[in-house]
C-alpha cells in the first residue's frame, strides 16, 4: 500500500482570493510540506484555480491537478470581500482553537436543512472554453483529471463523451470522471474516476473506476465514532491507537485511516481553512497509519470497515431524529 500522503488530496474549494489569498497560500504550502500532491478544484470555486496556478509554479511535474466543467464561477461580490476582511482580522488576533470554537458556536443553533441538489450545465459549446480558462488559470498545459461537475444520470451523452474524448486525445486531460457533493449512487457510470460524499453505502465497490471520497469530517461526532471503533474491536487489534486517539485531532485521524484501510475508496479529500490543523491531522494520521500498516491483515481491515459503516449509519440516524 502507498504511504498516507499518496492517499490524500486537498479539496481547494476554500481557496479564496483577495484578503484571504495569503491564508490559502499558507494552506497550500502546508499541504505540500505534508506530502500531499493531489489538488482538487473547479471553476465554481472562485479564485481557487488561479491561486493553485501561482502557488504550484515550478512544481507541475510533482503534483496532480483535477478540475471540473459544468458549474461556472461568478465574480466575488461585496459580501465576500467584507467576509474576507473580517476573517483576515480575526485570524490575526485569535488562536486556532478559539476560532474553531467560534465557528462551532455559530453553527450550533442552526438546524440542519436538507441540501438542494444542483446540476451542471454540459452544453457542448461551454466545455472547451471552460477547460481552456481552467488551464490558463492553473498555468498548465494539461489536467490529470477532468470531471463533470454535478451531472445528472442522463448527462453523459454520446456527443459529450465524444467531445471529452477529443480533449483527452489532444492531451488536455489524462483521465475523465464525475464528481458530486452527493453520494456515489447519484453519479452516472462515466469515466475513470468517481468523486462523491462519503456516506452510508459509500463504501461500495465502484467497479473499475477510481473512487475519491470527501466530506468524511463533515458533522463529525467524535464520541460516536470512538464508540463505533471500540465496538468493532479496532483497539483490541491495535492497542497503540487508543493512546494516539487522545491527540487533539486523534478521532479525525483514526476515521481517516479507517476509510483508507477499510473501504474501496482510493483517495480521500480533506478540506480546511487552517494550515496548522492540516499539519496536525496529517502528523497524527501518519503515526496511526504506521501502526495499522504494521499489523494490517484481513480481519483488521474488516474491523476498520465495520467501524466506518457503523458510524455513518448512526450519524444519519441521529440526524433524522
Amino acid at each position: 500500500m502507498d504511504g498516507l500522503s499518496a492517499r490524500i488530496g486537498l479539496g481547494c474549494g476554500r481557496f479564496r482570493g483577495g484578503f484571504e489569498e495569503s491564508n490559502a497560500r499558507r494552506l497550500l504550502d502546508a499541504a505540500l510540506d505534508c506530502g500531499i500532491r493531489y489538488f482538487d478544484t473547479a471553476p465554481s470555486y472562485g479564485a481557487s484555480e488561479r491561486i493553485l496556478g501561482r502557488g504550484l509554479r515550478g512544481l507541475r511535474g510533482q503534483v496532480e491537478l483535477c478540475t471540473k466543467v459544468g458549474l461556472y464561477g461568478a465574480a466575488p461580490g461585496t459580501v465576500w470581500t467584507l467576509r474576507g476582511l473580517v476573517l483576515a482580522a480575526v485570524r490575526t488576533v485569535l488562536p486556532e482553537g478559539a476560532l474553531d470554537k467560534l465557528k462551532q458556536r455559530r453553527r450550533a443553533p442552526r438546524a440542519a436543512a436538507p441540501e438542494q441538489r444542483g446540476y451542471g450545465n454540459f452544453d457542448l459549446a461551454l466545455i472547451r472554453p471552460s477547460v481552456e480558462r481552467s488551464l490558463e488559470a492553473l498555468e498548465t498545459g494539461y489536467l490529470d483529471c477532468l470531471m463533470l461537475h454535478e451531472p445528472r444520470l442522463s448527462d453523459p451523452t454520446q456527443e459529450l463523451a465524444q467531445l471529452l474524448g477529443t480533449l483527452v486525445h489532444e492531451g488536455l486531460a489524462v483521465r475523465l470522471g464525475v464528481g458530486t457533493h452527493s453520494v456515489l449512487e447519484d453519479l452516472p457510470a462515466f469515466g475513470d474516476v468517481a468523486q462523491f460524499a462519503i456516506g452510508p453505502g459509500g463504501c461500495k465497490d465502484g467497479g473499475a473506476r477510481t473512487l475519491i471520497g470527501h466530506g468524511v469530517f463533515r458533522g463529525l461526532v467524535p464520541g460516536m465514532f470512538e464508540d463505533c471503533a471500540r465496538e468493532a474491536g479496532i483497539f483490541d487489534s491495535v492497542p497503540a491507537l487508543k493512546r494516539i486517539l487522545a491527540e487533539p485531532v486523534g478521532v479525525s485521524a483514526l476515521l481517516l485511516n479507517a476509510v483508507i484501510f477499510g473501504t474501496n475508496i482510493r483517495r480521500v479529500l480533506v478540506s480546511t481553512n487552517s494550515p496548522k490543523r492540516l499539519q496536525a491531522l496529517m502528523s497524527t494520521a501518519e503515526t496511526m497509519f504506521g501502526e495499522i500498516q504494521s499489523r494490517n491483515d484481513r480481519e483488521l481491515g474488516m474491523r476498520l470497515r465495520d467501524s466506518v459503516e457503523r458510524y455513518l449509519q448512526r450519524k444519519v440516524a441521529a440526524g433524522a431524529r
